[in-house]
């Protein structure tokens, strides 16, 4: 399932896109992990650029950038780490009402469940065309 029809606050990213197709693939850039909740906070670049982004952003921008919090966080995972950020984020549903959550990539892997996910934001920047993208 695609993390965005998980989302506690889903509208705030289904307005940017006509569609979710590819929106899992992102470049991860921040994993941090807070005791109240506890939480997992999750920072990345996705790999699609809005088809309706806000007029707000400017104009140069072709990087949408994501936080997300991942909620009430237990059972998890981290295996191996490295400079390899590229990464597919998947969610499922689990017992009890609670999802599964993975993000793998070559070099890094995070899982674990939670109650519930949230855009804690999204934001824009240019990015060099030639720069590497997930």
């Amino acid at each position: 399932m695609i993390w965005i029809d998980c989302l506690m606050n889903r509208e705030a990213v289904a307005t940017l896109y006509a569609s979710s197709h590819g929106l899992e693939r992102m470049d991860v850039l921040e994993v941090t992990l807070h005791r109240e909740g506890p939480t997992m906070r999750l920072r990345a670049d996705l790999a699609r650029f809005p088809d309706r982004p806000p007029r707000r952003w400017a104009p140069s921008a072709n990087t949408a950038q994501v936080t997300l919090d991942f909620l009430a966080v237990t059972d998890l995972a981290l295996r191996g780490f490295g400079v390899s950020t590229a990464a597919a984020l998947t969610v499922e549903q689990a017992e009890e009402g609670r999802l599964r959550f993975n993000v793998g990539g070559a070099d890094t892997h995070v899982s674990g469940t939670c109650a519930g996910l949230r855009l804690v934001g999204i934001s824009a920047y240019a990015v060099e065309v030639d720069a590497p993208r997930p």
